[in-house]
């Protein structure tokens, strides 16, 4: 495991980084501020004043540097607060911290975060870590290589978990891990019990699949959600979901038309309608925007996955699929058991 420290901030805007530092930081320390947040206060004021005062005000605040300091941070712990104020609408119980009566943010126990709360610590961490907020505390620049691309291949695994929690969420259905399948064997079993829950459509018998069906443990699909049918709401259809972290290099994970059809090749009877979904932690941009919609495909970005982590419908028997995505974020969670974060000349270890 590996030991990392925050970058210094020095702008105060209250961005999805910025909140992540913060709600990281309290996971290992149980209790912190805005104020204690490693904020480079010359530098933040110089920014402030250039950035955010306006022109005719500046060589006032130039003149006391101290009331722009304070307007900066009052403003700064303000917004922040307010994401998290939004984050507690939207996550309700699922949401691993609470905000006490003088603007701290603490922790939970760790017996009282949720699965859905493990997830969103790690979306965060993962925040932090694409905005360049974070870094290894490691010398030896071999031995920090190779704890960057330890987490590098980590948090995938785990984010293909928050796709299926997001879409599942967002469209009140129930979602089945392919990601996660070790065999073709293991997919076929899955796509024929999925026929039976929908009611309808049936896969091709193992024998009848080709040799590039069964040498795909996943059939080039992340998750699919099954929505509507028996004992659910509406028209039954599933969702075929494309999970990345990829920033560059997306357009394989978009699931278009092609896609659709060669999925719908693991059936003799089709089971439902299909349609595509790209699930990405990074924000929405108009370029993925415009090739999604040309491929009619679903896009679920950064601010539409904190928001859907928390819900899922409350059909009884659609639990057991919640609980295998519950378990798969507690096992792959285990891996951040000992990480220490060093702030200042102060470590705090983290034990889950």
């Amino acid at each position: 495991m590996f030991s990392f420290r925050w970058k210094t901030i020095e702008r105060c805007v209250a961005d999805n980084g910025i909140l992540a530092t913060w709600e990281v930081s309290t996971l290992f320390r149980g209790r912190v501020g805005v104020d204690d947040l490693g904020v480079d206060h010359d530098a933040a004021v110089q920014w402030y004043i250039a950035e955010q005062v306006s022109e005719e005000s500046r060589e006032d605040f130039e003149a006391e540097p101290q009331a722009a300091e304070d307007e900066m941070l009052e403003a700064f712990e303000f917004d922040l607060v307010k994401m998290v104020e939004e984050r507690l609408e939207h996550l309700g119980d699922h949401y691993p911290f609470v905000l006490d009566d003088h603007r701290k943010l603490a922790v939970k126990p760790l017996s009282e975060i949720s699965a859905a709360g493990a997830a969103y610590i790690a979306l965060q961490f993962h925040r932090a870590w694409g905005a360049g907020l974070v870094e290894i505390e490691e010398q030896n620049d071999d031995t920090r290589r190779q704890l960057e691309a330890s987490f590098n291949r980590w948090f995938p695994k785990l984010f293909e978990v928050i796709a299926g929690y997001t879409v599942a969420g967002h469209q009140a259905g129930i979602p089945h891990l392919t990601a996660h399948c070790r065999s073709s064997q293991r997919l076929h079993r899955m796509l024929t019990s999925l026929c039976g829950r929908v009611g309808s459509g049936r896969a091709k018998r193992y024998e009848e699949w080709s040799l590039a069906q069964q040498a795909s443990n996943d059939g080039g699909i992340d998750c699919l959600v099954h929505k509507g049918g028996p004992g659910m709401p509406g028209h039954a259809s599933l969702i075929l979901v494309g999970a990345t972290v990829q920033i560059n290099q997306i357009d394989r994970k978009i699931v278009g038309e092609e896609a659709r059809r060669r999925f719908s090749d693991y059936f003799a009877d089709r089971p439902a309608a299909f349609q595509g979904a790209l699930v990405r932690p990074a924000d929405s941009d108009p370029l993925t925007v415009e090739k999604c919609r040309v491929k009619d495909c679903l896009l679920y970005t950064y601010e539409h996955i904190w928001r859907c982590l928390g819900k899922r419908i409350t059909d009884p028997n659609a639990r057991r699929y919640f609980y295998y995505l519950d378990r798969q974020v507690r096992n792959l969670s285990k891996s951040l058991n000992g990480a220490v974060l060093i702030e200042g000349f102060e470590s705090y270890t983290l034990n889950i």
